[in-house]
């Protein structure tokens, strides 16, 4: 039976990750096909998100390992989010009301926490002290200590934990754990996977 819900947040809880917006802007402004610009994107992407280097310093590094100079002029990508996906967000304000723990576990960087923190009127409102976070903790999503803690704070068995993320590449350490695992691809699917396991849900209002 399951308890708790825990959530990944970009690409879950908004419209696409933050790494479409930042191939998909690089490539239209330099000509970069989107491919090689990820290349890149993934040597720094992980200092970014356990807060070993700044978001500045993270546009520097990609931008001069493609070859270009320009880099301040994509500063502008620290802020650039993509929408809230207030449906999901709705999803989670139902799963509380209907008396399920929820938690969003995810990798994640200060400027992006901060933007949608003051949008959706804090995370606390959907998660209560569930927020387990990369950059504030550290570490990486896919790291299995990481996955401990937030179980051990919890509080719930594994077997009565599912995992929502739009990249089943996350799913590894939660799987080791005995994590049940749900690849988001929209709201409808997502809706129907947690009736499928039994989870019953009263959705509220629309936000």
């Amino acid at each position: 039976m399951i308890k708790g819900v825990i959530i990944d947040w970009n690409g879950v809880c908004t419209s696409e990750p933050w790494r479409n917006i930042v191939l998909r802007d690089i490539e239209a402004k330099t000509g970069i096909p989107a491919g090689d610009v990820e290349l890149c994107y993934k040597k720094f992407i992980q200092d970014y998100f356990i807060d070993k280097i700044t978001g500045k310093q993270f546009i520097k590094k990609l931008i001069k390992e493609l070859g270009r100079d320009d880099y301040k002029d994509f500063n502008y990508l620290i802020n650039k989010q993509a929408d809230v996906s207030w449906d999901v967000l709705n999803l989670i304000l139902g799963l509380k009301e209907s008396g399920y723990v929820t938690a969003v576990f995810s990798d994640s960087f200060n400027e992006a926490y901060e933007n949608y923190n003051k949008e959706i009127g804090g995370m606390d409102k959907y998660f209560g002290t569930n927020i387990f976070l990369s950059h504030q903790e550290k570490t990486h999503k896919n790291d299995e200590r990481f996955y401990k803690k937030m179980v051990d704070v919890l509080g719930l068995p594994t077997e009565q934990l599912v995992f929502i993320d739009d990249w089943p590449e996350n799913f590894d350490s939660a799987k080791k754990l005995g994590i049940d695992c749900i690849k988001f691809k929209n709201y409808e699917d997502l809706l129907q996977e947690l009736k499928t396991r039994g989870v019953n849900i009263i959705i509220p209002k629309e936000l």
